[in-house]
């Protein structure tokens, strides 16, 4: 699926199910860099975005989109070089097991 239908779609979905503001944005692998275009989207529909997550997420190129709210990146991998440059960034930045990630994920959503 290109770049522009994974937002779209994703905007659907996300209108169709009618959450509270402000959103948290999480993406996982190559999504992570869709995060800024599919926040952009949401800011157009009227819906506040109010952070994004990267889990285990590849970061979106510097000079290009951007997010534009506070971020997080949360590693399911200690050795994952994203997550030193999410901290290269300034970003909350978090190491857990899958057996404990909707907890580290609900923690990491909390500190933005």
């Amino acid at each position: 699926m290109s770049g522009a239908r994974y937002v779209a779609g994703s905007a659907l979905a996300i209108a169709a199910a009618a959450p509270e503001a402000p959103l948290v944005l999480v993406g996982h692998g190559p999504a992570g860099p869709l995060l800024p275009s599919l926040g952009g989207a949401q800011k157009a529909a009227k819906r506040l975005v109010g952070g994004y997550v990267f889990l285990d997420a590849d970061l979106p190129a510097h000079g290009g989109d951007w997010p534009d709210a506070p971020c997080a990146f949360l590693a399911t991998s200690e050795g994952d070089a994203r997550l030193s440059a999410a901290r290269a960034r300034a970003w909350e930045t978090a190491h857990t097991t899958p057996e404990n990630l909707c907890e580290s994920l609900r923690k990491i959503i909390a500190e933005l």
